[in-house]
């Protein structure tokens, strides 16, 4: 069961995101990954999509391919059984 940290009516209506002109950048990537878990930049991803209107920001990995928002992972479901 995934949980949400948007309130109901975002839940219902959406929101607004950007693609951030902030890479992710791979643990390998960066000195101290382990240590900073790339918080510092996610932030800042955050805080550019807040200051162009938007309410959540999308990170992509250095190949172009979804990586994460700013403070979530995003998943797709490909076929559910039950």
């Amino acid at each position: 069961m995934a949980l949400s940290y948007m309130d109901p009516e975002a839940q219902e209506k959406g929101i607004s995101v950007k693609v951030s002109s902030f890479k992710r950048q791979a643990g390998n990537e960066v000195a101290n990954a382990k240590i900073n878990g790339n918080y510092v930049q996610s932030t800042v991803a955050l805080n550019e999509a807040l200051e162009q209107g938007f309410e959540e920001t999308l990170m992509l990995d250095s190949d172009g391919f979804v990586a994460e928002g700013s403070g979530e992972n995003f998943f797709r479901v490909l076929k559910v059984i039950c």
